[in-house]
């Protein structure tokens, strides 16, 4: 991590029990802080009382508690959390609604039948993100030459974007989804994931059904499979995307809670950071190179046995590098 000349640098881990604050100095010493994670009756948040604590210490200034942080003195911050893991965990997600193709609302339910131990005789299944399924009606198939179904006239045919060629059976029925997302946001339903077969190569009918929501306003998240996970293979991309619908509005929350606890110029990147994050999907949850094969599932062995899932997000500011791109996989079957 690049030194800031002149200012104080701080690198964070913010767990659900203890908070470890790292602080480098201007004049290069180096300061480590431990604080509960959660104590209001102290302080509101406490990667920001780190911060103040220290910048207080070593300038001698006063940095009121009730007051945002000056931060004319940061040069960055760098911050690791497990919110977005204890929310799993815990279940305290964002109550999520599944946006399916009609005829598929069990499919994440009944998923690849894949199992840790496949002779077991009592197989424990785990809760499903999602409370509610709506189903969509539209249908795109891949074209074949020769294996047309009887009966079965394409709209249209299109080129996906990995090359391959579509029919479009039925085109999405948009008035129909309007009336659904209506009756979600009526039981408080606020999150959406939406997993339209195929839409790894098409997604028209994704970002319609998208922009739709979008435009009814309401929803503190609207994620698309094929902007979450563009690959083949609807069971994992359908898992990757009602967990980025159940925990982003989580994270998002808890940046939002974060950035308000600074004033300054700091705080204008740190809103600038998130607000862009969270249009282009950056706050995407699951890491898709480590875990593209596995299910919520195994996604919960792995959290219990305590192996590193990478839910942690980055706050960059100043100088610091962004986040790699996600890389582009090879194209599989189904």
């Amino acid at each position: 991590m690049a030194e800031t000349k002149g200012k104080f640098d701080f690198a964070i881990d913010r767990g659900g029990t203890f908070t470890d604050v790292f602080a480098r100095c201007p004049d290069g010493r180096e300061k480590v802080l431990k604080l509960l994670s959660h104590d209001p009756q102290n302080y509101k948040d406490a990667p920001t009382e780190g911060i103040r604590r220290v910048l207080e210490e070593e300038t001698g200034r006063a940095f009121p508690r009730e007051q945002p942080v000056d931060s004319s003195m940061i040069g960055w911050i760098r911050m690791g959390t497990t919110v977005a893991t204890n929310a799993l965990l815990e279940r305290q997600g964002e109550r999520t609604a599944l946006l399916v193709t009609r005829g598929f609302r069990d499919l994440l339910h009944i998923g690849t039948q894949a199992r840790p131990r496949l002779f077991d005789l009592e197989v424990s299944v785990p809760e499903l993100l999602y409370e509610e399924v709506i189903e969509v009606d539209e249908r795109v198939v891949l074209h074949q030459e020769n294996c047309q179904v009887p009966g079965r006239e394409a709209k249209s045919i299109v080129t996906g974007s990995t090359g391959d060629v579509l029919e479009v059976w039925r085109e999405v029925d948009l008035q129909r989804v309007e009336r659904d997302l209506k009756g979600v946001l009526s039981r408080g339903i606020t999150s959406l994931a939406v997993l339209l077969l195929h839409s790894y190569t098409w997604a028209a009918h994704e970002q319609a059904v998208g922009s739709l929501a979008r435009r009814l306003g309401g929803f503190t998240q609207v994620s698309l499979s094929s902007e979450v996970m563009p690959m083949v293979r609807a069971v994992p991309r359908g898992y990757t995307v009602c967990a980025d619908a159940y925990l982003t509005p989580k994270i998002r929350q808890y940046l939002r809670g974060f950035t308000s606890g600074f004033r300054g110029a700091l705080k204008a990147a740190l809103a600038k950071n998130a607000k862009e994050s969270n249009a282009v999907n950056e706050l995407t949850v699951l890491d898709l190179e480590n875990y593209l094969e596995l299910t919520v599932l195994d996604l919960e062995n792995y959290l219990k046995n305590k192996m590193d899932v990478d839910q942690n997000f980055q706050i960059f500011y100043d100088n610091c590098v962004s986040p790699s791109p996600l890389p582009q996989y090879l194209h599989h079957t189904i």
